[in-house]
């Protein structure tokens, strides 16, 4: 009696496709779909990555120029899509990825060099069990986090997955921290949330203090709730009091290192773990973390291949949108610069597309401010970012 497949969708996987262009989400999709639904098909051609560390990866063709990367195993019956994106970017993602199962916590590993991403939790056994973790995943609840960076197709993707029926899906999200996605009703996604949400008004991170300048960036933004409706800050409180945010402009970016070498050279190397520089370039980091470098100022690095790990010494640095998820004790948030924020990337002058750009912009610095839970300083040199009032 042969096994039926299991099959299990990485939360990766929605977070790749939702960068692609909007055909090859489509495509994306809908391999997804025929993967789901059989993924030992006829159609599907599962091709060896020559150059990846685990050999149970292959890639799968969603088009000419793009490719999905699949966890399918000589043996065992557990496929896992795990990324999509271009060809050569596609393969260079798999190249140096090892999966491996944590025996003390049953959790799915992706290992790169030395740090390890969780991504999907499993059962211990889950390349022999029968009955797995994602047998019947149709029957059973989602929790969706995150869920303002979601785009049409994932909520469409979400409910295929799960039918529904009492408490099948939760859903939390903030729609002032969209910084990827676009606005999405999930009414039209046959998500229905009317009568069934909730707001959560108290903020258990922040001083009021923080909270009201971190507001006063979106000021004149409408806010939707994830649906038809409008969301709004009036009701929303911080339990905790303290001192105001400092929002300085230097002359040049040499004053602005100043102030920073000597803010954090007053600081215990208790006190530096627990403070973050956040800047809006890669680019920035590697001159922020030079200079701290010269000064002697110990500093870690917190990127996309590493976590913040309070082993490491030193004060943090990373991107706005690194920073996402994280807090802070006291947020550096620098070179804040016209010019910087919002970014000047845009090619076009449609007033739609800039428009849009600018929300996302002001809620990434949104995003940063509201990572600091007791102090924030603002700075930047030249001309301030017209974002800060």
């Amino acid at each position: 009696m042969s096994i039926s497949p299991k099959v299990a969708i990485s939360s990766e996987f929605f977070t790749s496709v939702l960068k692609l262009p909007k055909a090859q989400q489509d495509k994306a999709v809908k391999f997804m779909e025929q993967f789901r639904h059989d993924p030992k098909s006829p159609g599907i051609n599962y091709e060896t990555i020559q150059a990846a560390r685990d050999k149970n990866l292959r890639s799968v063709r969603i088009d000419q120029a793009y490719r999905a990367i699949v966890l399918a195993p000589d043996k065992g019956n557990v496929f896992i899509l795990l990324w999509a994106d271009k060809h050569d970017d596609a393969y260079h993602w798999a190249q140096n990825k090892v999966l491996k199962i944590n025996p003390e916590n049953g959790v799915l590993q992706f290992l790169e060099s030395e740090y390890i991403d969780e991504a999907e939790r499993v059962k211990s056994n889950l390349i022999e069990a029968s009955d797995g973790l994602f047998s019947g995943i149709r029957d059973r609840h989602l929790i969706v986090d995150e869920a303002q960076d979601f785009g049409f197709n994932a909520f469409k993707l979400i409910r295929h997955l799960v039918s529904e029926h009492s408490n099948d899906l939760f859903i939390v999200g903030d729609p002032h921290q969209r910084i990827y996605g676009s606005k999405v009703t999930l009414g039209h996604c046959d998500i229905r949330i009317v009568g069934r949400s909730h707001k959560l008004r108290v903020n258990y991170r922040t001083t009021e203090q923080i909270r009201h300048a971190a507001v006063a960036v979106l000021e004149g933004i409408p806010f939707d709730d994830l649906d038809d409706g409008l969301d709004e800050q009036k009701g929303y409180r911080s339990l905790m009091t303290g001192v105001e945010p400092v929002v300085q402009c230097f002359n040049n970016a040499q004053e602005e290192l100043n102030y920073l070498i000597d803010s954090l050279a007053a600081s215990s190397p208790e006190e530096l773990t627990r403070t973050c520089i956040a800047v809006r370039r890669h680019i920035d980091i590697d001159r922020y973390s030079m200079a701290f470098g010269e000064a002697g100022i110990a500093y870690y690095k917190v990127d996309h291949n590493s976590l913040d790990d309070a082993n490491h010494a030193g004060v943090r640095m990373a991107t706005m949108h690194r920073v996402k998820g994280l807090e802070f004790d006291t947020m550096y948030v620098a070179g804040v610069n016209d010019g910087v924020l919002p970014l000047a990337i845009l090619e076009s002058d449609d007033p739609t597309i800039v428009r849009e750009h600018e929300w996302r912009e002001r809620s990434l610095l949104y995003v940063a401010i509201t990572r600091a839970k007791r102090f924030c300083s603002i700075s930047g040199f030249g001309t301030l970012s017209k974002f800060i009032q």
